[in-house]
């Protein structure tokens, strides 16, 4: 049984966000997915179905899709997000408060500060401050320190996580914190930048184990602009 608020809300926030995919991937719209999909790959890399990071990622990419990516200029709603495009046509089911939430979220590479029992204190790495994200889960592979991408959403009073999240390895950290570094001096979209440069350096560690993720993570942020 669902009995958390930080619960209900990441229950609620994800049957809208699949609402949102369903209704701008069909009719004029149902090209759009996958364009995206080709645009995000160009980005941050081709991942394959046996890849460790493919079942989070395409959670993740749908998310992405219905909050954040420009639709087509050749499509109603062209450079909007999903997201706004719905809220004006109205989604069945779907409260506007919901969807409001869906269209003011932040992606952003975090640290982890601390765990407390019914929530999380992180730092943003790239538009700087601090956030208390209300989660009472235990997440796998996450701790005190670790470095990781996700997508925050104020909802009725709590900030809580996206779907999913995207781990960096902790011996590249300097070469992450410099990225984020340059990136928080930019604008909107050098930062969503920075993640989608980071979100490439994490599949390239994951497909070449073999080399240092400190030195694959340097090597590129040596040459990033």
């Amino acid at each position: 049984m669902v009995d958390a608020p930080a619960e209900i809300a990441h229950a609620e926030l994800g049957a809208a966000i699949d609402a949102v995919v369903a209704l701008c991937s069909r009719g004029e719209h149902a090209a759009e997915v996958l364009r995206a999909k080709t645009e995000l790959e160009a980005r941050q890399g081709q991942l394959f179905e046996d890849d460790a990071l493919y079942e989070p990622r395409m959670s993740a990419f749908l998310e992405w899709y219905a909050v954040e990516r420009p639709l087509s200029a050749e499509v109603p709603g062209a450079g909007a997000a999903p997201v706004v495009w719905a809220r004006a046509q109205g989604v069945p089911g779907v409260a506007d408060d919901l969807l409001a939430a869906l269209a003011g979220s932040q992606r952003s590479l975090f640290r982890m500060l601390e765990t407390r029992p019914a929530s999380v204190l992180l730092e943003d790495l790239i538009g700087g401050g601090l956030w208390e994200v209300d989660e009472r889960r235990k997440i796998a592979g996450l701790g005190e320190g670790d470095l990781f991408e996700a997508r925050l959403y104020g909802v009725r009073g709590r900030v809580v996580f996206g779907r999913d999240f995207l781990t960096h390895p902790l011996e590249a950290e300097a070469a992450i914190v410099e990225l984020c570094t340059r990136a928080g001096r930019g604008d909107a979209a050098a930062r969503l930048g920075a993640c989608d440069k980071l979100a490439a350096l994490r599949v390239k560690a994951e497909r070449y184990r073999n080399l240092p993720a400190a030195r694959l993570y340097a090597g590129e942020a040596g040459t990033w602009r």
